[in-house]
C-alpha cells in the first residue's frame, strides 16, 4: 500500500476547494484571512501563500503548530509543485496546481496498519524475539476498538506501534492513507495517548488544571474567551463541571481518570489511545468511563484501548483485535462476531480458546477466513 494511494473512505476523502492562483492567508481569522481553517490548532493567521513569476510559495506566519510540506516543517518560504500536501493543524491540504483541496482529520480519521512486523533483541542471547508479526488492521472513523490477547500477545507494543511512539521493523502504519511515521511531526497533535496512571497537579482545582493545560497546549493567540469556552465545554464533555472547584488531591479515583482524560481533550485530539486506563476503578467508575469513551466515539473520535475489564465490552465497543502470544492477529471484528467465531458465551472465554490451537494456527485460520475479503475492504467502506 503505497503513500500516496488513498485507502479512506468517502466521508474522509470530501473537502473543500480553494483556487490559490493568486495567493492568500491561511488561517482561523475568517476575518483577515483568505482561506478560512477553522480549527483550535489553527492559528489566527497560519501561514501564506504568495504569487511571483508564476510561481507559489509557502510561508509559515509564525504559527503556534508550525506549518508543514510534504511531512517537513516549514521554515522558510517553500515552492509548490503539483502534487504537494500542506499540513495546517488537523487539515490536509493537497495542490493540484491551481486548488488546494482541504480534507480535515478533525473527528475524521481512519486508522490502518499493514504487514506489521516489530521484534527486539534478547539481551541475554542476542536472538531475536518477535513480539508482533504480520498484524493487518483497519479502524475506521467514530469506531471504539478494544485490543485483547493474554500475557506475551503484544497489545502495549502495537498500542505504541499504532501511536506512532515506535518505529515497525516491516510494515505501516496509515493515518486517512498517510504514513503515520513519515509525517508524524505533521499529525501528532490528531493523537493523545491516554496512561493508566494520571499526572495532575494536585493542589489544583480541576477548572485551574485544565486553565492551566489549555494554556501551554492551544495556540496562544486564542483570546480568554475562547479559552474559558474550551474548557467549559470540556468540564461537561467529561461530566465534571459540578466538580470545577473540587481540588485535583480530592477527587475520587473515577473522577480523576475523568480529570486525565479531559486534560487530553483540551487539545482535541481525534485518535485516542488509552492503555488501562480504567485499571483500579470499582465496577461502576469502569462502566461510566467505558460510556465515557463510547460517546467520544459516537462523536466520530477513533478509540483504541488495551484492558483487561471485558464486562461492558460487548455493550460499548464496537470491534475488538485479538491476539495470541508471539504477536499474530486472531481476530478482527465485532464482540458477537468474535464470540461466535471463537465458540465461546461469553468475551472472557476466549483467553481459554485461544490455548486450544497453537498461535500459528489461528493466525492462519482468520487470514484466510477474513484478511483478505474482509479487513482490507473496511479500508474502502
Amino acid at each position: 500500500m503505497a503513500d500516496s494511494e488513498s485507502v479512506a473512505p468517502a466521508q474522509i476523502l470530501r473537502g473543500q476547494r480553494f483556487d490559490i492562483s493568486k495567493g492568500g492567508l491561511l488561517g482561523r481569522d475568517v476575518k483577515v484571512v483568505a482561506f478560512h481553517l477553522d480549527h483550535p490548532h489553527v492559528s489566527r493567521v497560519h501561514a501564506k501563500i504568495t504569487c511571483a513569476a508564476n510561481e507559489l510559495n509557502l510561508s509559515d506566519m509564525g504559527s503556534a503548530n508550525g506549518t508543514f510540506h510534504n511531512g517537513l516543517q516549514v521554515t522558510r518560504p517553500i515552492a509548490l509543485s503539483p502534487g504537494d500536501t500542506i499540513d495546517v493543524g488537523p487539515f490536509s491540504l493537497d495542490f493540484d496546481g491551481k486548488y488546494l483541496i482541504s480534507r480535515s482529520r478533525a473527528d475524521n480519521v481512519q486508522l490502518c496498519c499493514s504487514g506489521i512486523d516489530y521484534e527486539v533483541n534478547d539481551n541475554n542471547t542476542g536472538k531475536k524475539i518477535q513480539l508482533l508479526l504480520q498484524i493487518e488492521l483497519v479502524f475506521n472513523p467514530g469506531e471504539f476498538v478494544c485490543i485483547l490477547g493474554p500475557s506475551g500477545s503484544g497489545k502495549s507494543t502495537l498500542l505504541n506501534l499504532l501511536s506512532g511512539r515506535r518505529l515497525p521493523n516491516k510494515g505501516n502504519v496509515y493515518l486517512n492513507g498517510r504514513d503515520l511515521h513519515r509525517n508524524f511531526a505533521a499529525m501528532k497533535q490528531d493523537l493523545a495517548v491516554v496512561p493508566q496512571s494520571t499526572d495532575l497537579y494536585r493542589s489544583l482545582t480541576v477548572e485551574q488544571s485544565f486553565r492551566f493545560t489549555s494554556e501551554l497546549r492551544l495556540p496562544t493567540d486564542l483570546g480568554k474567551d475562547e479559552l474559558k469556552a474550551a474548557v467549559d465545554e470540556t468540564l461537561q464533555l467529561v461530566g465534571l463541571e459540578q466538580r470545577r472547584h473540587v481540588r485535583i488531591s480530592h477527587l475520587s479515583g473515577g473522577q480523576l481518570k475523568r480529570a486525565g482524560l479531559g486534560s487530553e481533550l483540551l487539545a482535541e485530539p481525534t485518535l485516542l489511545f488509552l492503555d488501562e486506563v480504567t485499571s483500579g476503578l470499582d465496577e461502576h467508575s469502569d462502566s461510566e468511563m467505558i460510556r465515557l469513551f463510547r460517546s467520544l466515539a459516537d462523536r466520530g473520535k477513533t478509540l483504541v484501548c488495551i484492558t483487561h475489564n471485558l464486562s461492558h465490552v460487548e455493550d460499548n465497543y464496537h470491534l475488538v483485535a485479538v491476539l495470541t502470544v508471539g504477536g499474530r492477529l486472531a481476530f478482527l471484528g465485532t464482540p458477537g462476531e468474535a464470540m461466535n467465531y471463537f465458540r465461546v458465551k461469553k468475551l472472557a472465554d476466549i483467553y481459554l480458546a485461544l490455548q486450544t490451537q497453537d498461535p500459528e494456527s489461528w493466525a492462519t485460520s482468520f487470514l484466510v477466513a477474513f484478511v483478505v475479503p474482509e479487513v482490507r475492504s473496511r479500508a474502502h467502506a
